[in-house]
C-alpha cells in the first residue's frame, strides 16, 4: 500500500510507523493515507501522528453515534410493539386491586 502513494525514500520509515498507529478501516481509506503522507511531509511525524489521532477519535465518535442510533431504533420498535399490551395489563391490575 505504501507504493500506491509513492512515498519518498526519506519518509518510508516514518510512514510505516504511522500506519501501525492506524486501524484497518483508516488504512483502507486512500484519503486518510494521502493526508497522513501530506502531514508527514509538511510537519513531520509528530504532526502526522496528531492528525491520525484526530481521525481515530472522529471514527470512534461516528461509530458510537451509529451504534446509539441502532439501539434507539430497537428500543423504539419494542415500545411500538408493546404500548397497547402494557396499558391493558396496568389497567387490569388496577381493577383486580379494586375488588
Amino acid at each position: 500500500m505504501i507504493n500506491a502513494f509513492d512515498v519518498p525514500e526519506a519518509y518510508q520509515a516514518a510512514f510505516r510507523r504511522l500506519r501501525r498507529r492506524m486501524s484497518a478501516d483508516l488504512q483502507a481509506d486512500p484519503a486518510v493515507m494521502e493526508t497522513a503522507l501530506l502531514y508527514l511531509k509538511l510537519g513531520g511525524e509528530k504532526l502526522a501522528a496528531h492528525r491520525i489521532a484526530l481521525y481515530k477519535k472522529q471514527f470512534e465518535t461516528e461509530c458510537k453515534i451509529f451504534k446509539r442510533r441502532l439501539v434507539d431504533d430497537v428500543i423504539d420498535d419494542e415500545e411500538d410493539d408493546g404500548d397497547g399490551d402494557g396499558e391493558d395489563r396496568a389497567s387490569a391490575g388496577a381493577d383486580e386491586d379494586a375488588d
